[in-house]
């Protein structure tokens, strides 16, 4: 189920460590990230027991940075 974003699975999140490539995805773990968190991009995706899964995001912040052709 994917649901909007709860200050609690916020938290939990905010304490995920990602390793090797994936490590750019690892969060700070404090108050900004949880606002981050909830500025309404993020949701939550839980199990059939509510447990938390994993999380998307959509709009501006899902954007990966990239250079493009002929950008600087």
């Amino acid at each position: 189920m994917i649901i909007p974003m709860s200050i609690v699975y916020a938290s939990q999140i905010s304490e995920w460590i990602y390793e090797n490539e994936y490590s750019i995805y690892t969060f700070h773990q404090n108050d900004d990230t949880v606002k981050e968190l909830m500025k309404g991009e993020y949701y939550a995706c839980l199990d059939r027991y509510n447990d938390l899964l994993g999380y998307f995001c959509f709009g501006k912040s899902a954007q990966i940075p990239t250079i493009e052709k002929g950008g600087l």
